[in-house]
């Protein structure tokens, strides 16, 4: 027995000297389930989040504009309620144009808030807005002679939807041009794609597209495992200055999991093969492979079309002066 005991540990201590062997090729092992959204938390990591938004918008929804139906459904309780809640102490820019009597805008980054928004004095110090968790609707008439009261009726959500119901009616004549804006913070729902705005008295409404969307994004978690899956190729160039250019194949999978496959140009029997976990943002318009790990092992790719994505900076922007295309 004593014998048994000293090959077992003589070997274990063997095993613990072996030097380590680096590959060219690292794969990690493809997770088998649906993932989270791509900033998890403890809650979320438990969720089955695609299966949630299936429906997302469609284009007789986004067309029809009237929302009769949704305000039925809104006052009878239907529909996922949203928390929501008025702030004050907001303006909108001068340099920003008001083409029509009222506009629409949403907020949901710190850029899109300066381009919009300022703020009084008296209202700096007293709100902080969490660009994370909620997103700021706007509300404004262009400057008239007529005064409005303003009120928020409700906000509720439907897949990727976020119907935001309000009431507008004009409160009498002023001498002046008076310039009448709203602001309220709306809870984001794990995937928003379009924010429509019900007016109460009209019940007509106006929608527009949420976040960095374009025509060509993705409608939906459905439409993504439809039409945008498979492998695309190409040649990006690295984010890191007097890096080499690589050559680049990325599959995306119905299962959320990715194959990631690079190699230089002037070495392509060297192939550095790595998989795991990517996931769609917030508005659907890019995912994030790598989600699940650090900043530098994430890469961000932005939805052209259905048969082309492009590679975004670290914060999610074009990056400038560089094409990072890859194709189906």
């Amino acid at each position: 027995m004593k014998n048994i005991i000293f090959l077992l540990v003589f070997a274990a201590l063997l095993s613990a000297c072996a030097p380590v062997q680096r590959k060219a090729v690292e794969v990690q092992k493809p997770a088998t389930a649906r993932q989270p959204a791509p900033t998890p938390t403890s809650q979320r990591e438990s969720e089955n989040w695609a299966a949630l938004h299936e429906d997302g918008w469609t284009d007789e929804v986004f067309n029809k504009g009237n929302y009769e139906s949704f305000l039925k459904k809104l006052q009878g309780g239907g529909g996922a309620p949203v928390d929501f809640k008025q702030v004050r102490g907001f303006y909108l820019k001068t340099d920003i144009a008001l083409p029509k009597d009222i506009n629409f805008y949403t907020i949901n980054s710190d850029i899109r808030f300066q381009e919009v928004l300022g703020r009084s004095k008296m209202a700096m110090d007293k709100y902080t807005y969490n660009t994370r968790d909620t997103f700021l609707a706007v509300i404004a008439v262009a400057p008239s002679t007529v005064s409005y009261t303003f009120k928020a009726l409700g906000v509720f959500s439907e897949g990727s939807q976020v119907y935001i119901a309000y009431s507008l009616l004009p409160a009498g004549d002023v001498r002046y041009l008076k310039s009448d804006v709203w602001v309220f913070e709306i809870k984001r729902p794990r995937i928003v794609t379009t924010v429509h705005f019900i007016n109460e008295g009209t019940q007509k409404g106006f929608a527009i597209p949420y976040g960095k969307r374009t025509d060509k994004s993705p409608k939906s978690i459905q439409d993504i495992r439809r039409n945008y899956m498979g492998t695309y190729k190409g040649v990006l160039s690295s984010l890191v200055p007097g890096s080499s250019r690589l050559i680049t194949e990325l599959r995306l999978m119905n299962n959320f999991t990715f194959v990631l496959k690079q190699s230089y140009p002037d070495n392509l029997d060297r192939v550095f093969e790595s998989t795991g976990k990517w996931a769609p943002n917030e508005d659907l318009s890019s995912f994030i492979i790598n989600y699940d790990k650090g900043e530098r092992e994430q890469m961000k790719f932005f939805f052209l079309d259905r048969t082309a994505i492009e590679q975004l900076n670290a914060n999610g922007d074009k990056i400038e002066g560089i094409e990072n295309i890859l194709k189906k």
